[in-house]
This record gives structure tokens, C-alpha cells and sequence, in this order.
């Protein structure tokens, strides 16, 4: 399996979940994967997020590859943000609550962006991730939420793929 932590910078947010077993450093506060990116943005994640046991549907390729794993901000070409929520869910892993949902929003995402197949994949894959491995937003409307992952979670190795997107 790969690493989806190599190349990454670890550093701390002020965010904190006390009742959780996160990954924390010395401090006591909860490091996440991309706190040296985040860290300036007001309440990022934002404070709605939380640690979660979930199921949970994402985009891929096949076979897998650390990209999969990463935020759009870290991705190429890089969308550009409106203000600091959407800077913030840039550098979050989108979701979904079902493989019914997730398909759907692929079908509308295939039909307004150019070479989605090599953007963000054209697989779908499930997981779960749990209270260890980061925080999720609420859900929105279509099944979308953000996933901010910690330093330290090997979550991308709870995710198999389950089928090719249409």
C-alpha cells in the first residue's frame, strides 16, 4: 500500500475535540494533515466538523495512487476560492454518503468539467473513516461532505473500489 502522508508537512491547528482519541501532539492540541495550509484560515475546519464513524463514497482512480487522497488545493490545476470557507473546503476530501449519491454528483460533474476522468478519476471507491482519522462536515443537500483528515490517519487504506463511474 502507499503512503498518502509522504511529502507532507505535519504542523498544529487550534482546533481541539477533547472527548476524542485524535492524534495530538505535545500541547494537547489535534494536528491535521494539512494545519501549515489551514492554520491561517478562520475556523478551519469549520466548527460544525467533527470526528465521525462513517461510511463513506470517493472518487478514484484505478488503481489507486496517493493522489486519490488528496484535497483539491493540492491538486492541478488548482480551482481558486471565493472566500475563506471555500479555501478551507479546498483543503478538505470530498465525500459522499452513498454510492447512489456519489454517482449522481459525478453525473453532473461529467457534463461541466473537461477530462474529469484524469481530474479526479472516473471510479468509485468506499471506505470508512472513524474518530481516529479526522473530521467530517454535515452532509449537504446531494450527500456532499468534507473530510479533514489528522496527521497520522491511514484512512486511505480503508478504501477499496467498487465500480467504474458511468
Amino acid at each position: 500500500m502507499f503512503n498518502p502522508n509522504n511529502n507532507q508537512q505535519n504542523h498544529m491547528n487550534t482546533s481541539i475535540n477533547a472527548s476524542v482519541s485524535s492524534p495530538v501532539v505535545p500541547s494537547g492540541v489535534v494536528a491535521f494533515e494539512y494545519d501549515s495550509s489551514i492554520s491561517n484560515l478562520p475556523q478551519c475546519p469549520p466548527a460544525c466538523a467533527q470526528p465521525l464513524n462513517k461510511d463513506c463514497w470517493r472518487f478514484t482512480l484505478n488503481p489507486h495512487t496517493p493522489n486519490c487522497f488528496w484535497p483539491p488545493a493540492r491538486r492541478s490545476p488548482m480551482r481558486v476560492a471565493k472566500n475563506d470557507y471555500e479555501a478551507c473546503a479546498m483543503w478538505a476530501l470530498s465525500m459522499y454518503e452513498s454510492e447512489p449519491e456519489a454517482t449522481e454528483a459525478y453525473s453532473k460533474l461529467k457534463k461541466s468539467i473537461k477530462n474529469i476522468e484524469k481530474a479526479i478519476g472516473d471510479h468509485l471507491s468506499h471506505g470508512f473513516v472513524t474518530t481516529n482519522d479526522g473530521e467530517c462536515t454535515p452532509p449537504n443537500h446531494a450527500g456532499h461532505f468534507d473530510f479533514h483528515p489528522y496527521v497520522s490517519s491511514a484512512f486511505p487504506n480503508n478504501f477499496n473500489i467498487t465500480s467504474k463511474l458511468p
